[in-house]
């Protein structure tokens, strides 16, 4: 941040103040806020004195923060005191300077940090009596951490998977009816709408991990099937898939566990699943057909892109990062444009620059990259939080920082992170043949679009 000393300390505790002096509703909306301006000005004074090596020395970071939040706090409520999921990550985003967490880190304070504090706040929030503590479960950072890969990653206990999935299912009526009673809540109306919107995209998957986890494999199959059909995020794909195709491996039915393969093949890139990778697991599922198979489905082209039915005009201005320039949008109208929507909170998203970086720079004489901040739509991480992350990462594209009152982020549905939208030079949205209904592209299927624009215009001149 570029505030340093005690005119960055004056300022959190005067935000901090402010937030102390307001009504009660509003201290329910700002409980994740509170939590974030408090651990910032907190790792300042007390970072980690030691990597995270263990799980012994990761819990005595986090239990002595949340011992820290708690003295500091003099809100005596007990879901106000509680730590929100999503702080536990950013805590360890920022601690580590947001490198990409290992994957034991992420699994270790998912299953007994942030699902725990999500079961709480699920169970404090039923039922809808008390419209301020509908902001417990419509927190969409909340959600999209408590849904994410890290569901069928981590290995949850099936006592802990049935709770939560339970209360997973119960949400959307949940939600439905804090609606009814927000209905002329300008503020949190829109905020259940969207944790409505994400939890109904996030339950089909969740409902693979459901059948697997009953052992209904079959359907667990049909199930996966559909959602790479509409294009699931692919780094939940490749959870899914890979759980249910080492049940298949065990179960001794090695044509199911290659069909699994080839749907992995067909719908997860390979900047999401490395071939090698693929490979390997080919041939641990049979040595000879797993070959084959291999080379028939993996080296299958990138499927061609094509105009949707949906177009947007770019318009209004929003803040250039780092140099902090207010740019008009409609600077860009006429030209081929991939939006880019991303989190400093998000670990896909930092392990997606270096090859975001090499394409602005083979492409960006053809192609504008408008790499979109959303940190102010779902965290809340200030222009300052988002330069010091682009600094660490090398971010030397354009970064627009997302604004509330106009947001990008809303405008164009993002619910998931990263997400990538191409629009052409007449303002449509590019879709892959194969899957007309999605709009949400991979890195690799405009990878391989952009050298075909390129080969065409080389063949043209």
């Amino acid at each position: 941040m570029k505030r340093t000393g005690w005119h960055a300390t004056m300022l959190l505790l005067l935000l901090a103040s402010a937030v102390y002096a307001t009504p009660p509703d509003t201290l329910w909306a700002r409980r994740v806020l509170r939590q974030q301006l408090f651990f910032v000005h907190y790792l300042r004074q007390n970072p980690p004195d030691t990597p995270f090596t263990s799980p012994a020395r990761l819990d005595t970071f986090l239990r002595r923060a949340e011992r820290a939040w708690r003295h500091h706090t003099p809100l005596q409520e007990e879901a106000l005191r509680r730590l929100s999921p999503y702080v536990y990550l950013t805590l360890l985003v920022s601690a580590t300077r947001f490198d990409e967490l290992p994957h034991w880190i992420e699994c270790h304070v998912y299953r007994h940090y942030m699902v725990p504090a999500f079961l709480a706040n699920f169970d404090d929030a039923t039922p809808a009596t008390s419209p301020e503590r509908a902001y417990l479960v419509a927190f969409v950072p909340d959600l999209e951490a408590i849904t994410s890969p890290a569901a069928c990653e981590c290995a949850l206990p099936d006592s802990t998977w049935q709770v939560m999935y339970a209360r997973l299912q119960q949400l959307p009526d949940l939600l439905r009816a804090y609606q009814t009673r927000a209905a002329d809540d300008s503020l949190l109306l829109p905020q259940l709408l969207l944790a409505h919107r994400l939890i109904q995209y996030k339950l089909p998957l969740l409902d693979v991990e459901e059948a697997r986890r009953r052992q209904q494999f079959a359907r667990a199959f049909l199930e996966l099937a559909a959602q790479a059909s509409r294009f699931a995020q692919p780094r939940y794909l490749r959870a899914l898939a890979r759980n249910l195709w080492q049940d298949f491996r065990q179960r001794g039915e090695t044509d199911r566990a290659l069909a699994v393969l080839d749907l992995l093949a067909r719908s997860v890139p390979a900047s999401d699943l490395s071939p090698d990778t693929l490979h390997a697991w080919y041939l641990q599922t049979d040595s000879i057909r797993g070959a084959r198979r291999f080379q028939l489905y993996a080296q299958a082209p990138i499927p061609v892109l094509l105009p949707s039915e949906r177009s947007y005009k770019l318009e209004r201005r929003y803040l250039k990062l780092p140099d902090r320039q207010e740019i008009d949008l409609s600077r860009w109208q006429g030209r081929w444009v991939l939006l880019d929507f991303w989190a400093t909170w998000c670990s896909p998203c930092i392990a997606q620059i270096p090859k975001l970086r090499t394409l602005h720079r083979r492409y960006g004489d053809r192609i504008v990259l408008l790499s979109i901040s959303s940190d102010a739509i779902y965290g809340g991480a200030p222009p300052d939080t988002v330069e010091a992350f682009m600094q660490r990462h090398g971010v030397d594209y354009p970064v627009l920082y997302d604004r509330p009152e106009a947001s990008l982020t809303r405008r164009f549905g993002i619910i998931g992170f990263p997400s990538l939208l191409l629009l052409n030079p007449e303002g449509y949205l590019m879709v892959a043949a194969s899957s007309p209904e999605r709009h949400m592209l991979t890195l690799q299927e405009v990878e391989a679009f952009l050298e075909r624009l390129a080969t065409q215009s080389c063949k043209t001149d």
